[in-house]
């Protein structure tokens, strides 16, 4: 694995993580499928290397802002731009083409999918991080430029209709429900709470745990990237998780740091890494 991604909610975060020898990610507002606080192109910095999220699928209404927008993240000279949508891909020249990832979130499951990606041009994929290891070392066995999520909340489901909104208006509750990162919700059959969060674009809900991978990163050696979601961690949490990995990539023996974290943060999972879902 050559790099550490980890998306960012501040120029604060960009730049401690950039110390750190990370690649910070910055979310578009309204155009990623990610619960970090998103920005503007404008607000992108000129000065450390960095990624964007631009990873919504593009209505038809949406392709001249789309295509505007994504004219301006490459002329701020950002090095990954992740997207879902075949329509950033067409606005781009075979150039352009090399900094795109593809990142459809939990759509990319396999070794074919890998491979008519990488033939259209574009410099990698991010695997979906809801495959077992054996699924995902699969993958990376066949694709030279792939990505795996190695901590965060995961990406469940995604709809553009405006969930908390409605429940705001039909309970006639005094909360603004936009972009606000505290909030959750609870299946009646279950009885973990998940977290929700809305935009203008729609609604999003991520597993109530957090992805760990500090055994599999060894695992996952032939990732060209490891990505940290930043999604509903603290600033101190986020810094903290990428220095452990950073310390793991660069060979260094942590593991009382890891168990001191673990036992700090009980709601880290290894997620699907061991059993299928049935999502």
């Amino acid at each position: 694995m050559r790099e550490i991604r980890i998306s960012v909610s501040t120029i604060e975060q960009a730049t401690a993580a950039a110390r750190q020898g990370a690649m910070p990610v910055f979310s578009l507002r309204d155009l990623a499928l990610s619960a970090v606080t998103g920005v503007q192109p404008e607000q992108l910095p000129g000065d450390i290397p960095f990624g964007v999220l631009l990873n919504v699928p593009i209505a038809q209404t949406q392709l001249e802002k789309a295509r505007t927008i994504t004219q301006k993240v490459l002329d701020a000279g950002a090095d990954i731009l992740y997207f879902s949508d075949p329509a950033i891909l067409s606005f781009c020249n075979e150039q352009q083409r090399k900094v795109l990832v593809y990142r459809p979130e939990t759509l990319l499951t396999s070794p074919q999918d890998a491979a008519f990606w990488m033939e259209q041009g574009i410099g990698g994929i991010s695997v979906s991080p809801l495959l077992t290891k054996s699924e995902t070392t699969r993958i990376l066995s066949t694709t030279e430029h792939a990505e795996v999520t190695i901590h965060g909340h995961l990406l469940l489901s995604v709809s553009r209709r405006k969930l908390l909104s409605a429940w705001k208006e039909y309970y006639q509750i005094d909360l603004d429900p936009l972009y606000h990162t505290g909030l959750a919700i609870r299946e009646t059959t279950r009885q973990e709470d998940m977290p929700v969060y809305e935009t203008d674009y729609g609604t999003m809900v991520f597993s109530d745990f957090v992805l760990e991978s500090f055994e599999e990163l060894s695992e996952f050696k032939q990732a060209e990237a490891g990505f940290i979601d930043g999604s509903f961690l603290d600033s101190e949490t986020l810094l903290e998780t990428l220095k452990l990995y950073q310390q793991l990539l660069s060979g260094e023996s942590c593991l009382e740091a890891i168990n001191d974290y673990r036992m700090r943060h009980p709601e880290c999972s290894k997620g699907y890494y061991d059993q299928k879902t049935i999502l």
